[in-house]
Protein backbone atom coordinates (compact mmCIF):
# COMPACT_ATOMS: atom_id res chain seq x y z
CA UNK A 1 0.00 0.00 0.00
CA UNK A 2 2.82 2.37 0.96
CA UNK A 3 4.72 1.54 -2.24
CA UNK A 4 1.61 2.26 -4.30
CA UNK A 5 1.18 5.65 -2.64
CA UNK A 6 4.86 6.44 -3.22
CA UNK A 7 4.56 5.53 -6.90
CA UNK A 8 1.46 7.71 -7.24
CA UNK A 9 3.23 10.59 -5.50
CA UNK A 10 6.25 10.19 -7.82
CA UNK A 11 3.99 10.18 -10.88
CA UNK A 12 2.24 13.33 -9.67
CA UNK A 13 5.61 15.04 -9.24
CA UNK A 14 6.67 14.02 -12.76
CA UNK A 15 3.39 15.36 -14.14
CA UNK A 16 4.03 18.68 -12.41
CA UNK A 17 7.62 18.84 -13.76
CA UNK A 18 6.37 18.06 -17.27
CA UNK A 19 3.70 20.77 -17.01
CA UNK A 20 6.26 23.32 -15.80
CA UNK A 21 8.55 22.33 -18.68
CA UNK A 22 5.81 22.81 -21.26
CA UNK A 23 4.93 26.21 -19.80
CA UNK A 24 8.58 27.29 -19.94
CA UNK A 25 8.85 26.09 -23.53
CA UNK A 26 5.71 28.04 -24.46
CA UNK A 27 7.05 31.18 -22.79
CA UNK A 28 10.36 30.87 -24.67
CA UNK A 29 8.51 30.22 -27.93
CA UNK A 30 6.33 33.33 -27.45
CA UNK A 31 9.41 35.40 -26.61
CA UNK A 32 11.11 34.23 -29.80
CA UNK A 33 7.97 34.97 -31.84
CA UNK A 34 7.87 38.45 -30.33
CA UNK A 35 11.47 39.00 -31.36
CA UNK A 36 10.62 37.94 -34.90
CA UNK A 37 7.70 40.39 -34.96
CA UNK A 38 10.05 43.17 -33.85
CA UNK A 39 12.50 42.14 -36.55
CA UNK A 40 9.78 42.44 -39.22
CA UNK A 41 9.15 46.05 -38.22
CA UNK A 42 12.82 46.99 -38.02
CA UNK A 43 15.09 45.78 -40.79
CA UNK A 44 18.13 46.92 -38.78
CA UNK A 45 17.15 44.61 -35.93
CA UNK A 46 20.22 42.48 -34.99
CA UNK A 47 19.75 38.92 -36.18
CA UNK A 48 21.89 37.51 -33.36
CA UNK A 49 19.00 38.21 -30.96
CA UNK A 50 17.23 35.17 -32.35
CA UNK A 51 20.33 33.04 -32.66
CA UNK A 52 20.43 29.62 -31.06
CA UNK A 53 23.29 27.27 -30.31
CA UNK A 54 23.16 23.61 -31.23
CA UNK A 55 25.67 21.38 -29.43
CA UNK A 56 27.00 18.11 -30.87
CA UNK A 57 29.44 16.29 -28.56
CA UNK A 58 31.28 13.42 -30.27
CA UNK A 59 33.92 10.82 -29.48
CA UNK A 60 35.35 7.59 -30.83
CA UNK A 61 34.25 4.30 -29.23
CA UNK A 62 35.56 0.99 -30.56
CA UNK A 63 36.71 2.63 -33.77
CA UNK A 64 33.38 4.35 -34.47
CA UNK A 65 32.45 8.01 -34.09
CA UNK A 66 29.49 8.41 -31.74
CA UNK A 67 27.30 11.51 -31.47
CA UNK A 68 25.39 12.53 -28.38
CA UNK A 69 21.68 13.24 -28.77
CA UNK A 70 18.76 13.67 -26.38
CA UNK A 71 15.06 12.72 -26.39
CA UNK A 72 13.05 15.91 -25.88
CA UNK A 73 10.08 15.61 -23.49
CA UNK A 74 7.89 18.16 -25.24
CA UNK A 75 8.28 16.98 -28.83
CA UNK A 76 9.09 13.33 -28.04
CA UNK A 77 11.82 13.26 -30.69
CA UNK A 78 15.58 12.83 -30.74
CA UNK A 79 17.72 15.88 -31.40
CA UNK A 80 21.00 17.53 -30.56
CA UNK A 81 21.31 19.66 -27.43
CA UNK A 82 19.92 23.09 -28.25
CA UNK A 83 19.23 26.41 -26.57
CA UNK A 84 19.07 30.17 -26.99
CA UNK A 85 22.23 32.24 -26.76
CA UNK A 86 21.52 34.54 -23.87
CA UNK A 87 22.16 38.27 -23.76
CA UNK A 88 25.88 39.16 -23.54
CA UNK A 89 26.75 35.47 -23.96
CA UNK A 90 29.02 34.15 -26.73
CA UNK A 91 28.04 31.03 -28.63
CA UNK A 92 30.94 29.18 -26.97
CA UNK A 93 29.70 30.13 -23.50
CA UNK A 94 26.17 29.11 -24.49
CA UNK A 95 27.38 25.74 -25.81
CA UNK A 96 29.23 25.01 -22.57
CA UNK A 97 26.20 26.01 -20.46
CA UNK A 98 23.65 24.06 -22.50
CA UNK A 99 25.84 20.94 -22.48
CA UNK A 100 26.18 21.20 -18.71
CA UNK A 101 22.48 21.86 -18.05
CA UNK A 102 21.01 19.33 -20.47
CA UNK A 103 23.25 16.47 -19.31
CA UNK A 104 22.04 16.99 -15.73
CA UNK A 105 25.35 18.69 -14.88
CA UNK A 106 27.40 15.59 -15.71
CA UNK A 107 29.52 17.23 -18.42
CA UNK A 108 31.31 20.44 -17.49
CA UNK A 109 33.93 21.11 -20.14
CA UNK A 110 36.68 23.71 -20.27
CA UNK A 111 36.15 24.91 -23.84
CA UNK A 112 39.62 26.45 -23.88
CA UNK A 113 41.14 22.99 -23.48
CA UNK A 114 38.75 21.12 -25.78
CA UNK A 115 38.77 20.90 -29.57
CA UNK A 116 35.60 22.43 -30.96
CA UNK A 117 34.43 23.57 -34.36
CA UNK A 118 31.44 25.59 -35.47
CA UNK A 119 29.35 26.59 -38.47
CA UNK A 120 26.00 28.28 -39.00
CA UNK A 121 22.89 26.59 -40.33
CA UNK A 122 19.42 27.96 -41.02
CA UNK A 123 15.93 26.55 -40.42
CA UNK A 124 12.67 27.90 -41.81
CA UNK A 125 10.79 29.90 -39.19
CA UNK A 126 7.79 28.23 -37.56
CA UNK A 127 5.84 31.43 -38.14
CA UNK A 128 4.05 30.91 -41.45
CA UNK A 129 3.85 34.62 -42.25
CA UNK A 130 7.61 35.10 -41.93
CA UNK A 131 9.76 34.24 -44.92
CA UNK A 132 13.03 34.58 -43.05
CA UNK A 133 14.99 31.78 -41.40
CA UNK A 134 16.17 31.10 -37.87
CA UNK A 135 19.91 30.84 -37.41
CA UNK A 136 21.67 28.16 -35.38
CA UNK A 137 25.36 28.02 -34.59
CA UNK A 138 26.31 24.34 -34.60
CA UNK A 139 29.16 23.58 -32.19
CA UNK A 140 30.90 20.23 -32.59
CA UNK A 141 32.76 19.32 -29.39
CA UNK A 142 35.38 16.58 -29.22
CA UNK A 143 34.79 14.98 -25.81
CA UNK A 144 37.34 12.17 -26.26
CA UNK A 145 39.36 13.41 -23.28
CA UNK A 146 36.27 12.88 -21.12
CA UNK A 147 35.63 9.38 -22.44
CA UNK A 148 35.85 7.77 -18.99
CA UNK A 149 32.89 9.91 -17.89
CA UNK A 150 30.85 9.52 -21.06
CA UNK A 151 30.89 5.88 -22.20
CA UNK A 152 28.35 4.97 -19.52
CA UNK A 153 26.50 8.27 -19.58
CA UNK A 154 23.29 6.80 -21.05
CA UNK A 155 22.52 4.77 -17.91
CA UNK A 156 23.86 7.42 -15.56
CA UNK A 157 21.59 10.06 -17.13
CA UNK A 158 18.42 8.10 -16.32
CA UNK A 159 19.52 7.40 -12.75
CA UNK A 160 20.16 11.02 -11.80
CA UNK A 161 17.09 12.62 -10.22
CA UNK A 162 16.39 16.31 -10.63
CA UNK A 163 15.98 18.08 -7.30
CA UNK A 164 13.98 21.08 -6.21
CA UNK A 165 12.62 23.40 -8.87
CA UNK A 166 15.04 22.36 -11.59
CA UNK A 167 13.46 20.98 -14.73
CA UNK A 168 15.09 18.67 -17.24
CA UNK A 169 13.60 18.91 -20.71
CA UNK A 170 15.12 15.63 -21.88
CA UNK A 171 13.87 12.15 -21.06
CA UNK A 172 16.85 10.17 -22.31
CA UNK A 173 20.35 10.56 -23.68
CA UNK A 174 22.19 8.36 -26.17
CA UNK A 175 25.46 7.90 -28.04
CA UNK A 176 24.96 6.72 -31.63
CA UNK A 177 26.80 6.74 -34.95
CA UNK A 178 25.34 9.10 -37.59
CA UNK A 179 23.81 6.07 -39.34
CA UNK A 180 22.29 4.68 -36.15
CA UNK A 181 20.72 8.06 -35.33
CA UNK A 182 18.30 7.90 -38.23
CA UNK A 183 17.09 4.34 -37.73
CA UNK A 184 14.63 5.89 -35.29
CA UNK A 185 11.90 7.84 -37.08
CA UNK A 186 11.39 10.27 -34.18
CA UNK A 187 14.27 12.54 -35.19
CA UNK A 188 14.39 16.32 -35.45
CA UNK A 189 14.52 16.98 -39.23
CA UNK A 190 17.24 19.61 -38.82
CA UNK A 191 19.63 16.84 -37.66
CA UNK A 192 19.64 15.29 -41.15
CA UNK A 193 20.54 18.66 -42.62
CA UNK A 194 23.41 19.07 -40.16
CA UNK A 195 25.08 15.69 -40.73
CA UNK A 196 25.02 16.27 -44.50
CA UNK A 197 26.89 19.54 -44.26
CA UNK A 198 30.47 19.44 -45.67
CA UNK A 199 31.79 21.07 -42.47
CA UNK A 200 30.28 18.27 -40.42
CA UNK A 201 31.62 15.55 -42.74
CA UNK A 202 35.13 16.98 -42.65
CA UNK A 203 35.26 16.91 -38.86
CA UNK A 204 33.17 13.90 -37.86
CA UNK A 205 33.08 11.93 -41.12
Amino acid sequence: MIQLLLRQQKQQQMNIYNLIGKLLDEIESKEQDSIWEEYLNDKNFPLDKIQKVLVVPYLEINGKIKLMSVLNRRFNEWGFICGTIERKETYIQAAKRELYEETKKMINIDMNKTNHYSFDIYEDSQLSHINNKRRYTVVLIDVSHHKHNIVNIENAFEKIKIKGREYNENRRLQLKTPTELFINKRVWPLMRKIVKRPEFQQIVG
